[in-house]
This record gives structure tokens, C-alpha cells and sequence, in this order.
């Protein structure tokens, strides 16, 4: 996958993500995520203390691989040689990201825009701001994603909402329908019944009714000893029974890249052939 604005298609035709959340233990340098991951999440940009709504601020990972030293450098890599996407992830794991009004967007926007100068590119915005109570903004949602998309021709824009939330899902059907949207990624796991496979099924039917299986990606929790969690096998079960059901399905995701690379990538293992 060339990278953003290069001429190849937005997205490809299946993809597998993982979140390289950055406050994980001994997380690997960004090409040394395992080749089967196609898309990779960096998590995540969060409120700025003290500064205005909208402004962001990204906590490094831990430099014992020197995954911070080589940053944006292996980010390139990734992009150019490994022809992977990359996104940057905003919000996620209570740090909702408030926008109010089209100043806070607008600086939102200006945030993403200053890392993607430093970091010399990714390839898209991971909208992860409206989690808990913070009800979506849809107007100013829009507007972030159709400004990045004009910003940065190729831009993806993604989201992964709550999978049983009603406002979620008319947000992902109206940012669709604006065109501000590629795709979303309901997020199954650590919620009363997000680990039960039949929960899934049903409920993804009702995402792919809104948006069309291929802009729906699975998301899955991996972590055997949380409660509503998932372990590879389980998810490889349920996945491969979702894509028989729904075949154009974009995808999946895993979270945590640091919980899947502390067990040799079981994850990236049994999901890589399955979403090809």
C-alpha cells in the first residue's frame, strides 16, 4: 500500500489493525509490528492540560527498543517500504475529546496537522473523541473529517465506536453519507456481553445494514484473563462465522499490540489469513 495520495486505492480490499498503544510495556519499534498487521493505530493524541478544547498533545512510547528514538523515521518505513497504513488515533481509554464548537475543531484539526509536519506523514485520523458520556458532535465531526480529507488528498478518517450505542451509529451513517468516513470499527470487548460471539453476529448485522459490510472492521479485545475479553481462537472462530455471513467485511482490528507481541503475536497469526 503506497502511502496517502500516491495514486493507489484509499483502503485495501481487507485489512487487519492493531492499536500500538503507546503507554504499553515494551512495545516494539514501529517495523517490528508483525507483517501481518496491514494498518496500525497509534494510540493515541489526547486533551492538552491547560490548553484550549481541541488541542492535542501525544505521550511517547517507551524508548527500550528505541521505538521513540527511530519514531518517525520507522513510521516512514512502515508507510513506504512495508506499504502499510498508519493512522493516528485521538482520544480512547477516557480522554474523550470534546468539540463544542468549530474553534475546538479547528484546532483539533491544526494539532493533527503540526504531527503529521513533525512525523513526516501518516495516513489518516482515528476519531476515538466521543467515548462515555461525551455525545457525539456530528456537524463538527463532518467537518474534522471532510477538513483532513481536503488538507491531505487520500486522507482516511475512521472511527470505532460503541457497538450497541444508537448515537454512534447515526453519526458513522451520516459521517458516511457526508463522505467524512471510510470506515468504522465497533469495538467488542470489555463490556457486558462484547466477549459472547452470538452478541457479535447479531449486533454487526445491524452496522453492516447502516453502512455496508465494507465499511465495517471487527473489533476485538485480546486478553484471556479480562472478563469480556476475547483469546485469539475465539476471535478467529467468530470472525471467520461473521465473513461467511457477511462477506465484504473490510476487516478487523486487535487491541493491544503490546499484549499480542508479549505472546509472539498469536493475534496477527490467526487473523492474518482469515481477513485476506
Amino acid at each position: 500500500m503506497p502511502p496517502a495520495g500516491a495514486g493507489a486505492p484509499r483502503l485495501p480490499d481487507r485489512l487487519l489493525g492493531t492499536y500500538y498503544a503507546t503507554f504499553g510495556e515494551e512495545l516494539p519499534r514501529l517495523r517490528g509490528v508483525h507483517p501481518n498487521y496491514t494498518l496500525i493505530y497509534l494510540f493515541a493524541a489526547t486533551p492538552a492540560p491547560g490548553r484550549p478544547p481541541g488541542t492535542l498533545e501525544f505521550t511517547p512510547p517507551g524508548d527500550g527498543h528505541g521505538a521513540w528514538t527511530h519514531w518517525a523515521e520507522d513510521l516512514q518505513f512502515v508507510r513506504r517500504v512495508q506499504r502499510r497504513r498508519v493512522l493516528l488515533s485521538v482520544g480512547g481509554a477516557g480522554q474523550a475529546v470534546r468539540l463544542n464548537d468549530r474553534a475546538a475543531s479547528v484546532r483539533l484539526v491544526e494539532s493533527v496537522d503540526r504531527f503529521y509536519a513533525a512525523w513526516k506523514g501518516f495516513d489518516g485520523l482515528d476519531l476515538n473523541t466521543f467515548e462515555g458520556q461525551a455525545a457525539p458532535n456530528v456537524p463538527e465531526l463532518i467537518w474534522v473529517g471532510r477538513e483532513l480529507k481536503r488538507r491531505h488528498p487520500g486522507f482516511l478518517i475512521t472511527a470505532p465506536p460503541a457497538p450497541w450505542n444508537p448515537a454512534d451509529q447515526r453519526l458513522c451513517a451520516a459521517m458516511l453519507r457526508a463522505q467524512a468516513l471510510d470506515y468504522c470499527a465497533p469495538q467488542y470487548y470489555g463490556g457486558p456481553q462484547l466477549g459472547d460471539p452470538a452478541y457479535l453476529l447479531d449486533n454487526l448485522a445491524t452496522w453492516v445494514r447502516l453502512l455496508g459490510a465494507e465499511h465495517v472492521v471487527v473489533g476485538f479485545g485480546l486478553h484471556a484473563g479480562l472478563p469480556d475479553y476475547w483469546t485469539e481462537d475465539a476471535a478467529a472462530r467468530t470472525y471467520a462465522r461473521a465473513r461467511a455471513r457477511f462477506p465484504g467485511l473490510r476487516g478487523a482490528f486487535g487491541w493491544r499490540l503490546d499484549w499480542d507481541a508479549r505472546r509472539g503475536f498469536p493475534f496477527a497469526v490467526r487473523l492474518g489469513p482469515l481477513v485476506r
